[in-house]
């Protein structure tokens, strides 16, 4: 998988906290959705196992919002290809 769509993200996410899609793509920051410590590490390994990428939690350290999280995905599928 050489793309990663925000939609595919959008979706895991929703997954994880049963909030809906239409919901999370006009959210503001995760923060705005409830996700804790605890909902961002397992955001984190669901991306992992989903993408098949390496993620740490000094690259999430900085994500506040679904936009960030689509980005640093996007550049670690990016990197994994290169």
């Amino acid at each position: 998988m050489s793309t990663v769509e925000k939609s595919e993200i959008v979706n895991i996410l929703s997954e994880l906290t049963r909030i809906e899609t239409e919901t999370l793509f006009k959210a503001q920051s995760l923060e705005e959705l409830g996700l804790q410590s605890l909902e961002k590490v397992e955001l984190m390994c669901a991306l992992e196992d989903h993408f098949q990428i390496d993620l740490d939690f000094q690259d999430f350290e900085n994500i506040r919002f679904v936009d960030d999280v689509v980005a640093l995905v996007q550049k670690k599928v990016s990197d994994r290809h290169a």
